[in-house]
């Protein structure tokens, strides 16, 4: 799907503020709220995690502070099973953006339940879905878009929301795999053959901060920092920014681990370590 010169430039507006500095588990969602609101506005946008066919496994943030009706909430979460436009079987649905007239038209949609015990009496009239991933067990993890009086989705939205798909759903990742890292550490980057000047960029760049920061921080010039990038994408063997990132995050997780496995009052057992055995004696000489 192509977007226009204009959206392009949103979109890359967009992931800058997505991706700032701070990523994290505690804001990804909130950073993922305002990224679509910006490209591909609705009344409010919600983020949920739920298993297809159980009603009883629904999870939903809602981008919206107003307090929302209980009853309608709670009818939906009764009726989703029944609908495959809400029950988000993400595999079958080939994983790209979903309009409800992909399933609906507008007469089907107001003669359902969902519409009645949902929709109206909460002034909505469209929903729009974009999935994030699917995991092992089926749980499906996506965001949606609710709108009452402003105009149906339209092609142009799905085309935008496609391009924005693939990096929310990175930094879905990247702030997971933050989440479990400790502290980072220079050290724990070490081990990658990377120069130490390099080593320090990678850390920085794993930190969140952009090429003009790490300059500023390590007091280079911003040309060395970019050929500083470009060697590490090389040795490293990976294509961008991102990719490099979640790799040293990973690394730097590994480390972390074996460094609280060699501080762990363990017993330890080294084979190498022992002698053969004395034999034993019967009290004669």
């Amino acid at each position: 799907m192509h977007i226009n010169l204009k959206d392009a430039l949103r979109l890359k507006t967009v992931l800058l503020d997505l991706f700032a500095p701070g990523l994290d588990i505690a804001n990804f969602v909130p950073r993922g709220f305002a990224a679509i609101q910006q490209l591909v506005p609705g009344e409010f946008i919600t983020y949920s995690r739920a298993k297809p066919g159980r009603p009883d496994l629904c999870e939903v943030v809602f981008s919206t502070t107003e307090r929302l009706p209980s009853a309608p909430l709670c009818a939906f979460a009764r009726l989703k099973t029944r609908y495959p436009l809400w029950d988000y079987r993400i595999g079958e649905q080939g994983g790209r953006p979903i309009f409800r007239r992909d399933y609906f038209t507008e007469r089907e949609f107001r003669d359902c339940a969902m519409h009645a015990e949902v929709y109206r009496p909460m002034g909505l009239k469209n929903h729009a879905a974009l999935p994030l991933a699917e995991e092992q067990d089926g749980t499906a993890i996506f965001f949606s878009i609710e709108r009452s009086g402003r105009s149906d989705f339209t092609e142009r939205d799905r085309a935008v929301l496609a391009r924005l798909q693939p990096p929310l759903a990175a930094a879905r990742l990247l702030a997971r795999e933050r989440a479990r890292v400790g502290t980072l550490r220079e050290e724990h980057l070490a081990h990658l053959g990377l120069t130490a000047r390099e080593t320090e960029v990678f850390f920085w760049m794993i930190e969140g901060k952009r090429n003009l920061e790490i300059a500023q921080i390590l007091n280079l010039a911003l040309s060395t920092v970019k050929d500083h990038v470009r060697a590490i994408f090389l040795k490293l063997g990976m294509e961008n920014r991102l990719t490099a990132i979640r790799f040293g995050l990973e690394q730097a997780r590994r480390a972390e681990a074996d460094e609280l496995a060699q501080s762990a009052p363990l017993h330890r057992f080294r084979a190498n370590a022992l002698s053969p055995a004395a034999p034993a004696s019967n009290g004669h000489r």
